[in-house]
């Protein structure tokens, strides 16, 4: 299917994605605009899936833009919602949906986002993630059940502590788990993890630092956790892994685009292809401590990404410097 006479692809429902829409209509084009998700919700912010689980926040308090889809409405944006991109071609411009279908496109703006990261050898029925909305549901519906009395939380990141934080709210004994010695490791000081540490077990947290998870066993409705030179498991309820993330680039052709750690892109949102633009957490942009490319998973620094990209789709000359990591 050929799109338009001019046409523009987002593929991707997420803030960096929304910001690139309002900014190429900003921009005065007056063109196509289709949109590709791999999911059939409004474009919600990530970060606030563990406020939603925790009772912070209500539901509709996840969605930035409306838990509905007027925004799309009102920027002329034709949906395919639930209709992910499983092949992009950038010679021949074509995108191709999971369902087979065939679009091409005059530019293109990747901002697909994230998923989190789960082994294969730590998948059970008893082993939940935090990133998209699906998973907070689910998560959310299992505190619910009040079945949870024993939980192991795998990484002590900023997601990880919020996840214990929310775990000991509901009365559970939790362990805390990660292969590095401290807890916060790429962001805080000895000194200062170390303060944290000290908080986490007067609050009864069990601390499983330095350890390394071998795999998860489901037994029944619980799941055996074996660590690696370790004799015996720990027998828990819930595992909640949050160990990371890793961009979504799987229907991307390394030997098409060029990609390092994510799609890596200029000031200008630009990546290797002239007509294709990244933003988000799919984007590696410059770090300004350090000078180099890197992926900033931040929101701001997604919707910065994608409207410097939209602008640049439209013909318009914007660019953004970059950003620093922070939590």
């Amino acid at each position: 299917m050929i799109l338009s006479e001019k046409s523009m692809a987002i593929i991707g429902n997420g803030g960096a994605a929304i910001q690139s829409i309002k900014a190429l209509r900003h921009s005065n084009y007056q063109g196509k605009i289709y949109l590709f998700s791999d999911h059939e919700r409004p474009a919600y912010n990530p970060m606030l899936t563990s406020y939603y689980v925790a009772g912070k926040i209500p539901y509709e308090n996840c969605f930035p833009y409306g838990n509905n889809f007027q925004i799309y409405e009102d920027y002329q944006v034709d949906l395919h919602l639930g209709s992910p991109v499983v092949e992009l071609d950038t010679k021949k411009q074509k995108i191709v949906t999971g369902e087979g279908k065939k679009y091409y496109y005059d530019g293109c703006i990747i901002a697909t986002g994230a998923s989190a990261v789960l082994p294969s050898s730590m998948q059970s029925q008893q082993v939940k993630t935090l990133r998209t909305m699906d998973d907070a549901i689910a998560l959310k519906n299992c505190l619910e059940r009040g079945v949870i009395h024993r939980a192991l939380v795998v990484g002590a990141s900023m997601v990880g502590i919020k996840v214990v934080e929310l775990l000991l709210a509901q009365g559970v004994r939790v362990s805390l788990a990660d292969l590095a010695p401290q807890v916060f490791p790429l962001a805080a000081h000895p000194h200062c993890a170390r303060l944290v540490e000290e908080y986490l077990q007067k609050k009864g947290v069990r601390l499983r630092l330095g350890t390394r998870i071998e795999r998860i066993e489901d037994r029944g409705n619980q799941a055996e956790v074996l660590f690696a030179g370790r004799d015996e498991g720990e027998l828990v309820d819930l595992v909640v892994m949050c160990i990371g993330v890793r961009p979504n680039l799987q229907f991307l052709d390394p030997d098409q685009i060029q990609i390092d750690q994510g799609i890596v892109v200029d000031e200008k949102m630009r990546s290797s292809v002239p007509n294709i633009f990244a933003a988000g957490d799919v984007a590696q942009g410059k770090n300004l401590l350090n000078g180099k490319k890197e992926i900033i998973g931040l929101w701001h620094n997604a919707l910065y990404q994608g409207r410097t990209a939209g602008h640049n789709l439209a013909g318009k000359d914007d660019t953004y410097p970059g950003s620093i990591p922070q939590n």
